[in-house]
C-alpha cells in the first residue's frame, strides 16, 4: 500500500535573493514507514543566462538537505532551468511537515515555478 501526498504551486515567486524563502510546504500524517520525498521546481533568472539556486528540504523545521546548483542556459532573459531531487525519509509517526526553501548562491535573483512536492509513504 502507497499513500501519496502532493501540493503543487503553478505560480511563479516573486524575485528571490540570498535570503532563504519558503516555496512550497506539504503536511501530512507520517504511520512511520520509509517515506519517499521528491521535488521538482523551475527556476528563471532575472536577467542573463547562468542560474544559481540554492535549495534547502527541511523536516518540522530542521534542514534534511541543502542542494546547490549552476544551471548555464544560452538564451538570456527567457532561460530556464529545471531541478528535480528524491530521496528516502524514516519519520517519526504523526504530524510531519516536509517544506521546500529556495535562495540564490550569488549572482541575479531569481524566480521559482511549477513547485511540486510529493511525499510517498510506502507500507506493507
Amino acid at each position: 500500500v502507497t499513500i501519496p501526498t502532493t501540493a503543487f504551486t503553478s505560480e511563479w515567486t516573486s524575485a528571490i535573493g540570498t535570503t532563504s524563502t519558503e516555496i512550497q510546504t506539504l503536511t501530512y500524517t507520517s504511520t512511520g514507514a520509509n517515506t519517499e520525498v521528491h521535488f521538482s521546481v523551475r527556476v528563471k533568472p532575472a536577467s542573463g543566462t547562468v542560474l544559481r539556486p540554492l535549495l534547502g528540504v527541511y523536516l518540522d523545521g530542521s534542514v534534511l538537505h541543502s542542494i546547490p546548483q549552476e544551471i548555464n542556459t544560452t538564451t538570456g532573459g527567457s532561460a530556464q532551468g529545471v531541478m528535480n531531487y528524491t530521496f528516502m525519509d524514516i519519520p517519526t509517526s504523526g504530524s510531519r511537515t516536509y517544506s521546500i526553501k529556495a535562495s540564490k548562491q550569488g549572482g541575479v535573483d531569481l524566480t521559482f515555478g511549477d513547485i511540486y512536492l510529493r511525499c510517498l509513504e510506502v507500507k506493507k
